[in-house]
């Protein structure tokens, strides 16, 4: 199978894209104070379960599939690409988006800070913040997740990456709903308030 340089360089950074996103989030887990636990699944068989393995499981199978097509592009073939979709103009705006997407995300990320936690520990309260990027938004970084998402679809379509989109949002929109009702239950004053001054996805550009 002959690739162009332009095929080869969109498959070369997905590639490492994906590979530094999963890199990142591996480091930060291990060096972000060590005895506080950051992961958390769910009981087995939960709705919070089934969103963060789904999710996992997706995540994974998009870096090793867009690791593999940097050395056999044939793979290309299973995944159903849609050939009438494939131009720089439009996988180029993916890539963009995807970028900008995990920028949104790391910076949405880091504005948590020691708040930060992988699922939601139903034993503990997750701390509420409300300032900065979550003064405008109260999903930031899901904000920047599906961005990235929706550019990964448009940098490679296909049927694959198109299912994992809706997989993605699926899962996105889970993971919202049972932070909501966690907040709720355990800051019910403040979260309310927080509700009526912050809207859910889009941001605000006042600053009251």
């Amino acid at each position: 199978m002959i690739i162009s340089d332009y095929d080869m360089f969109m498959r070369v950074f997905l590639a490492l894209f994906f590979t530094g996103v999963a890199g990142f989030y591996t480091i930060r887990i291990v060096t972000l104070k060590p005895k506080i636990r950051r992961l958390y699944l769910g009981r087995i068989g939960s709705s919070h379960w089934l969103g963060h393995m789904t999710f996992r499981f997706f995540r994974l199978a998009i870096w090793w599939t867009c690791v593999a097509r940097v050395f056999y592009p044939s793979i290309d073939k299973l995944l159903l690409t849609c050939s009438y979709l494939i131009n720089p103009f439009i996988n180029i705006t993916g890539a963009l988006l995807m970028i900008l997407g995990f920028v949104l995300a790391l910076r949405g990320h880091f504005e948590l800070g020691q708040h930060w936690r992988s699922g939601i520990d139903e034993d503990q309260p997750m701390s509420l913040v409300t300032t900065k990027l979550y003064g405008k938004s109260r999903n930031p970084m899901y904000i920047g997740v599906l961005m990235g998402q929706l550019g990964f679809f448009l940098a490679l379509p296909s049927v694959f990456t198109f299912i994992c989109l809706i997989v993605g949002i699926t899962a996105i929109l889970n993971q919202v709903r049972l932070e909501e009702q966690h907040f709720r239950k355990n800051f019910p004053e403040a979260y309310a308030e927080y509700q009526r001054r912050v809207p859910r996805w889009f941001f605000k550009l006042n600053r009251a």
